[in-house]
């Protein structure tokens, strides 16, 4: 499958409330502020999207269908990672591991800087991955919310992370 990582458009945003069942797993996507499910369109834009942070979805290029979304912005000297999503019907693929790639390669674009995101204590697929990655546990920038974990990966970790997919995925 050939991907391609491209600016989330309105439209991609408006599918991502169909990727989660219920307000618990919109809270371990987007955030403890979203309190309703569904939550109103506006307020959903509103919420997720913010002049600071570039928002991105991953796109089959074949058939111009949405696989993945994240969010991108610079925060406390590193890349910071948030909203990291897959569409249920194409998880288990390795997509999680393409965007995140992809993420890395757009944000050395900027500058050469380590990555950070946060995660949900209870989302342990999401965690398995960021370990497998090499992010490590890392104490918060400033004091958050207890149920999420901060993580750092180094720019050298990422680069070597973006070797190996170069050179072992066909996406390119």
């Amino acid at each position: 499958m050939q991907t391609q990582l491209v600016l989330a458009s309105v439209a991609e945003v408006e599918q991502l409330q169909n990727w989660v069942a219920n307000v618990a797993e919109l809270q371990r996507f987007a955030g403890k502020s979203f309190t309703t499910y569904p939550t109103e369109p506006l307020q959903f834009f509103a919420q997720i999207f913010h002049p600071k942070i570039q928002s991105f979805s991953l796109i089959n290029t074949d058939t111009a269908e949405q696989l993945g979304f994240a969010q991108l912005c610079s925060a406390h000297q590193h890349h910071h990672i948030a909203r990291l999503i897959i569409a249920p019907w194409h998880r288990n693929k390795g997509l999680s591991k393409t965007l995140l790639n992809e993420l890395f390669i757009k944000a050395f674009d900027s500058a050469y800087l380590p990555f950070s995101l946060y995660v949900d204590n209870e989302n342990h697929l999401a965690l398995n991955l960021y370990k497998k990655i090499g992010f490590v546990f890392s104490k918060p920038p400033t004091n958050e919310h207890e149920a999420l974990r901060y993580m750092t990966l180094s720019a050298d970790k990422a680069l070597w992370h973006i070797n190996q997919y170069l050179l072992t995925d066909n996406n390119h």
